[in-house]
C-alpha cells in the first residue's frame, strides 16, 4: 500500500501516525521540523478581550509567563490546539475547525492577544485587533538519508503549514512521483508545482485531511477500502 508521510513536527507528527496506522494505513515519521521555545515580553492582560491560540506549540512552549491570561476568554483553531490549551490551564471558549479568520470572526471586535509561532498565518483584515506574540520558532531538522529512503516508495505526503510545504519542495528534485494532501489551499499553493497529483482537505483538521487522502488516491487494505 502507498504511504502518507507525517511531515509535521512532534506532538503533532505522533498523533497524525496514530490516526492513520488506527485506518490500516502505512504512515511513516519523518518531522521537518523540531518546534523550540523563545524568549518573549508578556504585554498586560488588560489591553485584551481575549486570547488566540493557532497552534497547540504556543501553548505548550510559551511557559510560566502565560499564566496571567489564564482569565482571558480562549479562541483555538483546531480541537489539538484546544486541548494543548486546556491542558496549559485555559478554558476553551471557542475552538473552530475552519481556519483562523473563521476563529476570529466568532469573536467580532474583540482585542485578541495571538500566541503564536515565528512563521504564522496571519488573520484576514477583520473589525477584530490581532497583536501576535512569538513565542516559538521551528527548527529545520537533518533527514539524510531517511527522506531519501522514504521517497523511494512514492508517498502521499501530508503538508500541515505553508513553511512545511516550502521546504518539503526544496528537498525534492524529483516531484512527478510524490503525491500531496495538503490541509489548505494556501498550503498546497506553497509547495508549488510539478508534483503527480494534489489533494485538498475541505477543512483544515488533521482527520479530514487523511480521510481526504483516502478518497482520493483510493487508497486500499487488505481488508478493502478503508472508506467503505
Amino acid at each position: 500500500m502507498r504511504p502518507l508521510l507525517i511531515l509535521r513536527p512532534e506532538p503533532g507528527n505522533a498523533s497524525t501516525v496514530t490516526k492513520a496506522k488506527a485506518l490500516g494505513l502505512d504512515a511513516i515519521s519523518l518531522p521537518l521540523f523540531n518546534a523550540e521555545a523563545l524568549e518573549w515580553s508578556a504585554p498586560s492582560a488588560d489591553q485584551f478581550d481575549a486570547i488566540l491560540f493557532t497552534s497547540a506549540n504556543a501553548a505548550r512552549l510559551a511557559g510560566p509567563s502565560l499564566m496571567q491570561y489564564v482569565g482571558l476568554p480562549t479562541f483555538c483553531v483546531g480541537q489539538a490546539t484546544a486541548d494543548a490549551a486546556r491542558a496549559a490551564g485555559f478554558t476553551i471558549t471557542f475552538a473552530g475547525s475552519q481556519g483562523v479568520d473563521a476563529v476570529v470572526a466568532a469573536a467580532d471586535n474583540q482585542k485578541f492577544l495571538h500566541m503564536c509561532g515565528e512563521d504564522r498565518i496571519a488573520p484576514s483584515p477583520s473589525k477584530a485587533t490581532v497583536t501576535p506574540v512569538i513565542c516559538y520558532h521551528m527548527v529545520e531538522v537533518d533527514l539524510t538519508p531517511k527522506l531519501s529512503d522514504a521517497l523511494k516508495q512514492n508517498p502521499i505526503a501530508m503538508l500541515h503549514s505553508p513553511r512545511a510545504a516550502r521546504r518539503f519542495s526544496e528537498l525534492v528534485s524529483d516531484k512527478s512521483k510524490i503525491a500531496l494532501c495538503a490541509l489548505s489551499l494556501a498550503i498546497a499553493e506553497a509547495a508549488g508545482e510539478g508534483w503527480e497529483d494534489v489533494a485538498i482537505s475541505p477543512q483544515p483538521r488533521d482527520d479530514v485531511a487523511i480521510r481526504t487522502a483516502i478518497d482520493h488516491f483510493n487508497l486500499r487494505s487488505t481488508q478493502g477500502r478503508l472508506n467503505d
